[in-house]
């Protein structure tokens, strides 16, 4: 009770896409809550112009950023590339929320106790990184896409963590396992194409498939815990730290893939003002 009074007067901002589902999002949190401060704010994660303008005008409008919880994702994508340049999976999942956290550094910075969250994912046990195909240039595949991306913003998290472990932000990455009742659970397989797999397949899925409240429960946990505000760099699944990939712990490569994200999302974090 005491962590829900406290956090029950927080400005909620949802950096959204789609404004219509933003509506739809900040009803369904008021019928839940009559008195939430959630704001909707267009942001297209794929779209480094989108992320630059979003992050200017939360700067503008707000004082402060206790936590960032970096969402974003999409998952088992076709082939695609954006308007500026970018194969999709990897902007969206890793180098979206990497030029995002950075722009907002200075804001989280203010906080008593700034957080980012990165929601990771299981897959990026499967990932190999390969530095000079980042953008999937090179024998794209939906499944290997996904995971790389979530194994670049794993790294990511520990670097950062590294890297400003000296001032009050923390950096968590987090899997949140497989949810139910999501679109990205349809994509793992072509189980809802057929109807009677369905019928034979579905209840079991039901059964060990987490529930969305059962999801978001260990980044509700890394956002609000008390005795995490020092905690910074792990990888949590369960609302427990787990250990991650080997890969995540090469500090050599997470240095190289940090050096060649700054140069693709054009930065210079030696110029991050905290």
């Amino acid at each position: 009770m005491t962590l829900f009074e406290e956090y029950s007067g927080a400005n909620i901002i949802l950096a959204i896409r789609n404004a219509e589902k933003g509506t739809k999002a900040v009803e369904e949190i008021k019928n839940f809550y009559q008195k939430a401060k959630v704001t909707v704010k267009i942001l297209d994660m794929s779209e480094f112009s989108s992320i630059r303008a979003f992050a200017q005008q939360i700067i503008d409008e707000y004082e402060k950023i206790d936590i960032l919880i970096n969402n974003a994702g999409i998952i088992f994508h076709p082939y695609k590339r954006t308007s500026e340049g970018n194969e999709l999976t990897f902007v969206t999942n890793y180098l979206g929320p990497f030029l995002l956290t950075h722009l907002l550094l200075p804001a989280l910075n203010k906080s008593e106790n700034g957080r980012v969250i990165n929601v990771s994912a299981m897959a990026h046990f499967n990932a190999k990184l390969n530095l000079d195909n980042l953008n999937n240039e090179k024998n794209f595949n939906e499944k290997d896409a996904y995971a790389e991306s979530k194994l670049a913003l794993t790294m990511f998290t520990k670097h950062m963590a590294e890297q400003y472990k000296e001032t009050k932000i923390t950096f968590n990455s987090v899997s949140p396992g497989l949810v139910r009742d999501t679109k990205h659970t349809e994509k793992y397989s072509t189980l809802s194409k057929s109807f009677l797999t369905r019928l034979s397949v579905w209840p079991w899925m039901w059964l060990f498939l987490k529930s969305p409240r059962q999801g978001c429960q260990t980044i509700v946990y890394l956002a609000v815990e008390p005795t995490l505000h020092k905690v910074s760099g792990y990888y949590f699944s369960d609302c427990e730290i787990k250990d991650p990939s080997d890969v995540v712990n090469d500090e050599n490569l997470a240095k190289a893939l940090y050096e060649k994200s700054c140069k693709i999302v054009d930065i210079d974090p030696k110029k991050v003002d905290l």
